[in-house]
């Protein structure tokens, strides 16, 4: 008898070990998809915004051609062409999400991407300002959906944790893009001439080829969603799928099908008062990554450099903002938090435009260090905002339309950027700095603001009596809204 208690209890002190053993397995096993997940989507999708970030900015690099004498273009004309892009992204951003959620992501990726590519070729043709200008508003409008799409798709495979960092590689690439294309740029204008074309015209069909094919390749390389991915076997897909639902109790809210467009989320997202608030504070960001584009050029130019030096000195500004992203993505990942590392992003751009308010026109090398480091911390803040954007909206109807009408708004930046760095205020330029400064201000209160009344929110859910609790929770479709939900900080 007390050889059998004795093995009873030793099989009961085996349960916990053994328990131990399979929670460690699946550990293991998530982490082996999650790596393949990094290698083949990550890696791919880097690959897309730096192609996609390259056309977007093309136009400025060819600023530095014979482009404006070659089709007549004026310098206010010019600047509008650059506008122009920005105002069809922001009249198309919202269709263009309504169609990603209807067709799916994969598919109005591939379509998108093909569609802008093509124009891209067609803006090599251009034969006046009017052309240029209506191409650009046609390139805006089919590219409106590609960003904060694939920060949407991103939504349907990470966890709310590792969105932070992922979206920061994913964003990283446009950073690349901004330094490595301006050499890019610089080695096309050396076959101007070739087979009778200006060197302008060979920077927008090289870079404009390339996405034809790779919309084709997107369409058969990337799965629309987690349950139809076709690279893992049946036992990793129900693991990996129970690992996402499994992700701060927000199965049952989005467990409806991934087309469905919801009507009831809808409502949702534009009574939602956290919307507005995320997107006057990614409307503050963009503007000024978008101002700092277009000042950079002008900045450079000023020092009278040589066209390879002017080429090279492009690239720092950009590769200390590529670091910066994945720096302070990972760093918000691994801590689970948002507004410290957005407040001390944005501290770091408004010191930067401050100095240079500050500096004279001798003070070019220092005017130049200091758009390095606004750079650096205007580049890292908006994926931290757009993650804590998609960490905090459940329900995939009211996620995809708050990330497209706070791109929506962010356009306004990309539409005023090249108005306010006017080139009468050269080489300062103290006007467009004092801007800048005061949307930083601005949107650092309201970042507080923000960080303020979710934890109020939080609080209050913490204090509801149980029927509160139940009424609350019998909304239809209530998505964050939901009682048991806890907002990220």
């Amino acid at each position: 008898m007390e050889n059998e208690m004795k093995e009873v209890r030793m099989e009961t002190n085996l349960v916990p070990d053994y328990r131990t053993i399979y929670q460690q397995c699946m550990k293991t096993n998530i982490r082996k998809i999650i790596r393949w997940l990094d290698t083949r989507l990550m890696s791919f999708l880097f690959l897309l915004e730096f192609v996609a970030y390259l056309n977007r900015i093309n136009i400025g690099h060819v600023k530095m051609s014979r482009i404006t004498d070659d089709i007549q273009v004026s310098s206010s004309e010019f600047d509008w062409a650059v506008s122009i892009f920005y105002l069809a992204y922001m009249i198309f951003v919202i269709p263009n999400i309504i169609l990603l959620r209807i067709s799916g992501p994969t598919l109005y990726l591939s379509v998108s991407m093909i569609l802008w590519g093509t124009i891209t070729l067609g803006i090599a043709f251009v034969k006046n300002a009017t052309q240029l200008i209506v191409v650009r508003f046609l390139l805006g409008m089919t590219e409106a959906g590609f960003f904060p799409g694939i920060v949407i798709y991103l939504s349907f495979w990470y966890r709310k944790q590792e969105q932070i960092f992922r979206i920061a590689i994913f964003f990283s690439a446009a950073a690349m893009a901004g330094g490595i294309g301006s050499i890019m740029a610089y080695g096309i204008s050396k076959i101007d001439g070739l087979c009778g074309l200006n060197d302008w015209q060979w920077i927008f069909l090289l870079e404009g080829l390339p996405i034809i094919p790779l919309g084709i390749i997107t369409f058969l390389f990337l799965d629309s969603v987690p349950e139809t991915v076709q690279w893992l076997n049946s036992v990793e897909k129900n693991l990996f799928l129970n690992y996402l639902r499994d992700d701060d109790n927000v199965s049952h809210i989005e467990s409806m099908p991934y087309k469905r467009f919801s009507l009831i989320q809808l409502r949702h997202t534009f009574t939602n008062w956290q919307l507005y608030l995320y997107t006057l504070i990614t409307t503050g960001i963009s503007a000024i990554i978008k101002t700092f584009a277009n000042y950079l050029p002008s900045l450079i130019q000023d020092m009278q450099l040589s066209k390879l030096e002017y080429h090279i000195l492009t690239i720092p500004p950009y590769i200390l903002a590529f670091i910066s992203c994945l720096v302070v993505g990972y760093s918000s990942s691994h801590r689970k938090e948002h507004c410290v590392h957005l407040v001390l992003c944005l501290l770091v751009a408004l010191v930067s435009f401050i100095l240079m308010i500050t500096m004279s026109e001798q003070m070019k090398v220092a005017r130049y260090i200091g758009s390095c480091f606004a750079a650096s911390g205007s580049f890292a803040a908006l994926p931290i905002i757009l993650s804590w954007l998609t960490n905090n909206v459940n329900g995939h109807t009211k996620r995809a339309m708050s990330v497209g009408f706070a791109m929506f708004l962010a356009q306004i930046g990309g539409i005023v950027a090249p108005q306010h760095y006017h080139v009468n205020d050269r080489p300062i330029y103290r006007r467009g700095h004092i801007i800048s400064s005061v949307v930083i201000a601005i949107t650092l209160l309201l970042v507080f603001t923000l960080r303020y009344f979710l934890a109020r929110e939080n609080n209050r859910r913490e204090n509801l009596t149980h029927d509160m609790y139940e009424i609350e929770a019998a909304i239809e479709e209530p998505c964050d809204q939901h009682p048991g939900i806890r907002y990220v900080l």
